[in-house]
C-alpha cells in the first residue's frame, strides 16, 4: 500500500497533510511506519502533537477529513463521536466501544482488523481517493457521520442513562 501512495505522489495525485496527536494507548509502532512517511513521500506535510488541548484539537478536527483512531482501546470513544459530529470520518481497528458500536455498525469509517498497518494504510488510501476523485460519494459519507452522531449527544446519551436508573429503581 505504501507503494500506490508513494506512485501517487510521484504523479502529483497525492497530496496530504496529517496532524497527529497520541495519547499513552496509541501504538508507537504505526507511529513509527507514518513518521517514516515523510522521508519517502514529497507531497506529505506531518506535524505530530503529543497532546492538543479540547479548544484546538476541536479546531484540528473540524478542518480534517478523516481521523485516524489507531487506539489498542477505549472506554467510550468520545473522540470518536466527536469526529463524527464534526463531519469527519474515522479509521480505526475492530475494537470494543465506539469502533464497533457507532463506526461499523453505521458505516461512519473504516474499521479494520486490529493492528494491521497495511490494512490501515489502505484505508487512509480508501479516504483520499474517495475525497479526491470521488467527491460525492465522500460528502455522502460525511453527512451520514453527522447524523449518526446526533443519537450520541449529551443530551440523548444522558436521557437513555436516567431511563436504565429509573427502570432498576422501578424493580
Amino acid at each position: 500500500m505504501l507503494n500506490s501512495i508513494i506512485t501517487l505522489d510521484k504523479l502529483n495525485l497525492f497530496k496530504a497533510r496529517l496532524i497527529i496527536t497520541y495519547g499513552a494507548v496509541t501504538l508507537p509502532n504505526l507511529l513509527r511506519k507514518i513518521k517514516e512517511l515523510q522521508h519517502k513521500i514529497k507531497n506529505i506535510d506531518i506535524e505530530i502533537h503529543e497532546f492538543l488541548d479540547r479548544e484546538k484539537f476541536a479546531e484540528v478536527l473540524s478542518k480534517s477529513h478523516v481521523l485516524l483512531f489507531p487506539s489498542k482501546l477505549e472506554t467510550w470513544g468520545r473522540i470518536v463521536v466527536e469526529s463524527l459530529a464534526s463531519g469527519t470520518p474515522v479509521i480505526g481497528f475492530d475494537i470494543p466501544g465506539a469502533m464497533q458500536d457507532v463506526v461499523k455498525r453505521f458505516k461512519c469509517g473504516y474499521v479494520i482488523k486490529p493492528f494491521s498497518y497495511e490494512l490501515f494504510l489502505k484505508a487512509i488510501v480508501g479516504v483520499y481517493t474517495l475525497y479526491r476523485f470521488k467527491l460525492e460519494e465522500y460528502i455522502k459519507l460525511v453527512k451520514r457521520c453527522r447524523e449518526i452522531s446526533y443519537a450520541y449527544d449529551i443530551e440523548n446519551m444522558s436521557k437513555k442513562f436516567i431511563n436504565i436508573l429509573k427502570s432498576y429503581v422501578e424493580r
